[in-house]
């Protein structure tokens, strides 16, 4: 495997286990009564933490895609 492979399963894993607590808080807020009305600010902080995440997902693994080494710097 190159050191592309390795990097971004690294990061799927983490990305996609905090994606999961996410979405998680998300449907915990939405479940409750009257949840647009209490929860409309947390909501759309977790949404833009979403659009954050995968951003930075998809940054990294265009970024990582010609790496031919992998150093310290490169996390």
């Amino acid at each position: 495997m190159s050191v592309f492979e390795y990097s971004s399963i690294l990061l799927a894993i983490v990305l996609g286990h905090s994606l999961v607590l996410l979405f998680d808080k998300i449907t915990y807020a939405i479940s409750q009564e009257n949840s647009l009305r209490l929860y409309w600010f947390e909501l759309l902080v977790a949404f833009n933490l979403l659009n954050m995440q995968l951003s930075a997902f998809f940054y990294i693994f265009n970024e990582a895609a010609n790496m031919t080494e992998m150093k310290y710097v490169n996390f």
